[in-house]
């Protein structure tokens, strides 16, 4: 199930939220896990319980530009990486803030230069887990704090 409720509370500002709910699991999954070992009933690999997203989106006009502003916030809730849904294939929920500002001017030939930040807060966060063939734990990490500068044109 999944519901997104936006409203134009000004004529300038867009708030958005958003949620998703996901009872993913298998129904019947023989020998998932080699033979004999059955992963019925266990959670589909990827698919959090629940994500939630909250944004706010600005835009104002300044003369023949426009500044335009967002604000996000995100959520996902623990999921696993691999069908055994086993600790050490567990990805803990995390949230993510992320923001932009662009300016954005034009009339035949429309531009704009904006400066974003994703994972605001800096949060250290996985994406997979897993152990190798020898077992060992090994993880792919989220991006950290990024900031950038994009600028297009549209000729």
């Amino acid at each position: 199930a999944e519901v997104e409720l936006p409203a134009q509370a000004l004529n300038s500002l867009l708030l958005k939220a958003g949620m998703a709910y996901t009872e993913a699991s298998f129904v019947s999954f023989k020998n998932g896990g080699g033979v004999g070992v059955d992963y019925d009933g266990r959670r589909l690999p990827f698919a959090p319980r629940i994500k939630t997203t909250l944004s706010a989106e600005h835009a104002m006009e300044i003369g023949s530009l426009t500044l335009r502003s967002s604000l996000g916030y995100s959520y996902a809730d623990k999921q696993y990486s691999n069908p055994n849904n086993t600790a050490p294939n567990t990805i803990p929920r995390y949230e993510l803030w992320n923001a932009r500002v662009a300016i954005e001017g034009g009339s035949k030939t429309r531009w704009s230069v904006a400066l974003w930040g994703k994972n605001l807060a800096d949060r250290v966060y996985t994406t997979f887990n897993g152990l190798n063939a020898l077992t060992t734990p090994r993880a792919i990490y989220g991006q950290p704090r990024t900031f950038g500068i994009t600028a297009t044109v549209d000729l």
